[in-house]
């Protein structure tokens, strides 16, 4: 499986008439993918953790781990 945050590009979700949107806590949303053995984390992504979990899940059979940085944000 591989699946990346563009995903939603995919899609066409119209939001027009959204007044308030709440994110919560996606610690099991991301718990759902705990097995994986490869994980890429985007900018974005990581944006989400430490936003939006309260907690980073175990992944117990990761091997490989990348992530990307962005200078805009300061990391």
């Amino acid at each position: 499986l591989d699946y990346s945050s563009y995903a939603a590009e995919d899609y066409q979700v119209n939001l027009g008439s959204l007044v308030e949107d709440i994110v919560g806590d996606v610690t099991n949303l991301v718990a759902g993918m705990s097995n994986v053995k490869t994980l890429h984390l985007s900018a974005d992504s990581l944006e989400v953790f430490h936003s939006c979990c309260k907690s980073i899940p175990l992944f117990p059979n990761l091997v490989t781990l990348s992530f990307e940085s962005d200078k805009e944000r300061g990391w």
